[in-house]
């Protein structure tokens, strides 16, 4: 493909220079002859004197770069190389010379040498996009490759061999393209390439792949480009790309530059077509060109090169509003680049295809497909191998998705080539559905209309590729130990674009377990042959089961659940306590002691101690005596005798009389909680129960002396 990518930017001034016999000219002239015609944009008269002008000075770097940059803007990609590598080194020159020179080393396949050239730029421009993607292309060569063999690929026999055919559209019996071809009817030359001028021709297919002679249709003339059309659903209107003229005359810039329009006829009652009608925002400084109306005709995208952008072209669109067309609107930098995007089409599910040479690629110009989520352009993607190639891929058509047409210059020149799609690339990723990592080492298993056809294993990435048919249901099913498995569907079935990778979600597998021992609580000693039970308020649920010979117990719980279990003895009762799974993160075992009080037990109630000769409760006190409060909360028919003991040092029947005292102050406290009075006795037992040494007349200390001065609770029944 001509380099500025075909009807932009290209002048359509005929060159009127007159030259003499070449022979015996001397270096001068023949620079001056080739700088001229170079000025002119005619660099297929330029590379013949800039070539002979090589054999007088074979060392001269800037004729080298200027035969490179004439046979690169004439898309001679060999050529172009083989001069700026006379020139330069990978990696050498201005900024824009180490571009062009990395592109054109791409696109020979001279991918290490092209590599060494972008990672220089990429330092120049480090905030450029396109300098990263460029400098990334290299790496992800052999993956866009792979899918190569997922195509059929032929070339139409339409194609002139030595021309450029471009801008595929369909028609209700064929196609209308554009071509540069020579007829009777284009004699008229174009100076850049000494071709014809642009005409839309039209075709009719005949099946298997073969189509009629093409013909010239309406508006077509000699004196400039008509080319890239697209049509509303009805075939009424239609728009297509023109050089600017007045007069039927083109209209050169102040820079002798014929820009481009974008304009549209109408078919007329008597199936004549109008005459072109321009598109309103057309501007004559800037170009403005190829055309795509989406399915229904409501958008129309194009190109141009109009201030704003974000690169040399950049693609736009309008909507049809109350019978006109709204202001046009930049796509975007997800779509749009410091480069040249191009040829813009509209699936009928939405999907933009379009090409570039300002994202990553293959070499020259790559299509890419977008989608459009909640107003925003994503899922940039290269088409990969097949379609794409190390040369200009553009102009991508397809009505089904399965098959449509392409252009290239693979071959040489600009051919229109068929593609259908017999497989498609689709990676799987598996990820971790609560923290969003991805998973590695999962195992992944295809099914095909329910039947399994092969298992694959998630890379570090979480990643496995597949290769998938066409027109075809799949289901995706992953596992990973610890993680339940989960699956996803997925369908070929009339799919335009490439498929965005198909996340599965695991979640992870949340183990919550509650343990705990059955103890007596007076004697600290753990119970056997506890009845257990636990109870799901959640699910309803119920699970019972005896505790072991070290009182233990186990169950296993589900997460976000809430839990009552139950503790039961006939001697010692039946204690309830809650718990639950609700917000815990991650696997977890609870713990839940369950102390049980036995009849008979004798308990001590901890730092329940009294001032000497007092009967009073200190605040130290109350602390411990609503425990027992919570104790006797926790078996409602519990029934206790609160036993008061007083040290040695008064006569025995005061010290009886102060620790009955005593255990009325305790009884009394417990009734003002609200514990019935039937539920409790108060008992005194003076000094009749010592716990130390300290009996009359032996010396203690008062810390000794105190620990006598106690009161415990004995389980009369439950």
């Amino acid at each position: 493909m001509i380099r500025l990518y075909k009807i932009l930017f290209i002048s359509f001034l005929l060159v009127c220079l007159t030259t003499s016999r070449s022979e015996g000219q001397s270096l001068n002239t023949l620079l001056k002859r080739g700088d001229a015609y170079a000025e002119l944009f005619a660099y297929a008269k330029a590379v013949e004197y800039y070539e002979k002008a090589a054999t007088y000075t074979p060392n001269d770097k800037a004729l080298q770069l200027k035969l490179a940059e004439c046979y690169r803007k004439l898309n001679n990609v060999k050529k172009a190389t083989y001069w700026c590598e006379q020139a330069l080194l990978p990696g050498e020159g201005s900024a824009e010379q180490i571009l062009a020179f990395s592109q054109l080393l791409q696109q020979m396949q001279q991918y290490q040498k092209a590599h060494i050239g972008f990672e220089t730029y990429y330092k120049l421009h480090p905030k450029e996009r396109r300098a990263f993607w460029l400098r990334s292309s290299v790496d992800s060569v052999k993956t866009w490759n792979e899918s190569s063999s997922n195509y059929i690929i032929n070339s139409l026999s339409l194609n002139d061999s030595v021309y450029s055919d471009i801008g595929p559209m369909y028609t209700e019996s064929g196609l209308v393209f554009s071509s540069d071809r020579i007829t009777k009817k284009t004699s008229k030359r174009y100076t850049w390439t000494n071709a014809s001028f642009y005409s839309l021709y039209e075709t009719n297919s005949l099946g298997n792949q073969s189509f009629s002679t093409p013909k010239v249709i309406w508006g077509t003339n000699n004196r400039f480009h008509e080319a890239v059309t697209t049509c509303n659903p009805s075939g009424t209107v239609m728009y297509f790309t023109k050089g600017s003229s007045y007069k039927r005359r083109p209209l050169p810039d102040e820079d002798k530059i014929v820009r481009l329009q974008i304009m549209s006829r109408k078919k007329l009652p008597s199936g004549e077509w109008s005459k072109p009608i321009p598109f309103a925002f057309n501007n004559e400084e800037y170009s403005y060109g190829h055309p795509a109306l989406t399915p229904d005709a409501s958008a129309l995208y194009f190109v141009s090169d109009c201030p704003g952008g974000y690169g040399g072209v950049d693609i736009y669109v309008c909507y049809w509003e109350n019978d006109h067309w709204g202001k046009p609107i930049n796509l975007g930098p997800e779509v749009n680049s410091e480069g040249d995007e191009m040829f813009p089409f509209i699936a009928s599910d939405g999907t933009l295809f379009f090409a570039s040479n300002g994202h990553a690629g293959l070499g020259g110009l790559d299509i890419y497909s977008a989608r459009k989520i909640l107003n925003q352009w994503t899922f940039v993607k290269n088409l990969g191998g097949g379609i794409n190639s190390s040369f200009d891929d553009f102009g991508y058509v397809t009505q089904f998705g399965s098959n449509g047409y392409f252009c290239s210059n693979r071959d040489g020149s600009d051919d229109i080539f068929s593609f259908s799609k017999v497989a498609i690339n689709l990676t799987v990723i598996v990820y971790d559905k609560r923290s969003g990592y991805p998973l590695s080492n999962a195992n992944v298993t295809v099914f095909e209309d329910d039947k399994p056809i092969t298992r694959l294993k998630s890379d570090a990435k979480g990643e496995v590729k597949s290769i998938l048919g066409i027109d075809k249901n799949y289901t995706f099913k992953a596992d990973r130990p610890g993680f339940e498995p989960n699956e996803i569907k997925f369908s070929s079935i009339g799919l335009l674009a490439e498929p965005a990778p198909v996340r599965i979600p695991l979640n992870k597998i949340t183990k919550f377990d509650l343990r705990g021992v059955v103890y007596n609580a007076g004697r600290k000693m753990p119970i056997n042959n506890v009845r257990v039970l636990l109870e799901d308020q959640t699910s309803g649920r119920k699970e019972e089961i005896l505790t072991d010979p070290r009182g233990s117990y186990h169950f296993d719980l589900e997460p976000e659940h809430d839990y009552v279990v139950k503790a039961a003895t006939e001697k010692c009762g039946e204690l309830t306590r809650d718990t639950t799974t609700r917000g815990l993160i991650g696997s977890a075992t609870l713990i839940m002691n369950l102390p049980l009080y036995c009849t008979g037990d004798t308990i001590k109630i901890e730092n329940i101690y009294y001032d000497l000769d007092r009967w009073s409760i200190r605040p130290d006190a109350a602390i411990e005596l609503d425990k027992l409060f919570a104790i006797l909360i926790a078996y409602p028919t519990m029934k206790i005798e609160l036993r008061s003991h007083t040290d040695s040092r008064a006569p025995d029947d005061y010290n009886m009389t102060l620790s009955q005292r005593r255990a009325t102050s305790a009884v009394n406290y417990l009734i003002s909680k609200g514990i019935e009075v039937s539920r409790l006795i108060g008992k005194g037992y003076g000094e009749t129960l010592l716990v130390n040494r300290c009996a009359d007349a032996i010396p203690c200390t008062e810390a000794e002396h105190q620990a006598n001065r106690r009161t415990e609770f004995i389980i009369l029944n439950l």
